[in-house]
């Protein structure tokens, strides 16, 4: 056998182990994808998606215009963190292996109909500020969500689990400090979120007229 052949085997078995043993990141990703293609292919044929992402954007420039460094930076914080307490108060019960993948798909739907808005307004003008200023941060701040999702479905798992008759009685609160742990290290790739999202406003908002 070449070795080329070899070399791209071994990289097909390493992807193979990693979808493996991530696969519910991969199913999440899935419904934020799902959740951005909608919002990309309904915001120009829903009233409603597209006068919200209208709005969401107004805000998003508002919010971001005249302010100090340290406001962005606390404002986009905030409303990064917005996603995740959603996704840990749904992992604190058993619901949230329904309700979590679907905050993925939020997430994704708002990016999805704010790309398709800006194209629709702005064109190529709107597509560059979408990719200058949006993007970057949201890619750090799905990523934080999606690891609270996965975080949260095992959470509700676990507390799925204690309800079966054959499981023995369990303290939680080892698992629970845990949880909490977690949630403050994914916190932390959201304040990264926030503070590239300060960054790139307060230094190339000013060159586009949205």
């Amino acid at each position: 056998m070449k070795k080329g052949r070899v070399l791209k085997l071994w990289h097909f078995g390493e992807m193979f182990e990693f979808f493996k043993k991530n696969n519910l990141l991969m199913i999440l990703t899935l419904f934020f994808i799902g959740g951005f293609c909608f919002g990309i292919y309904f915001c120009s044929k829903e009233t409603g998606l597209f006068d919200f992402s209208k709005r969401y954007i107004a805000d998003y420039i508002s919010n971001r215009t005249g302010y100090s460094f340290i406001s962005v930076l606390f404002r986009s914080f905030f409303s990064s963190m917005l996603f995740i307490a959603v996704c840990f108060i749904s992992g604190s019960s058993m619901l949230g292996i329904i309700l979590v993948p679907f905050i993925c798909s939020a997430k994704g739907l708002l990016l999805g109909t704010i790309a398709a808005n800006l194209y629709i307004g702005n064109s190529l003008n709107g597509i560059a500020f979408y990719a200058v200023l949006i993007l970057p941060s949201a890619v750090i701040s799905v990523i934080a969500i999606i690891l609270a999702s996965k975080e949260s479905i095992w959470f509700s798992l676990l507390l799925a689990r204690l309800t079966f008759p054959s499981t023995s009685p369990k303290n939680l609160s080892f698992d629970f400090k845990n949880y909490c742990v977690k949630y403050l290290s994914i916190s932390a790739i959201c304040f990264a979120s926030a503070l590239l999202d300060a960054i790139l406003s307060v230094n190339f908002l000013k060159s586009f007229n949205i």
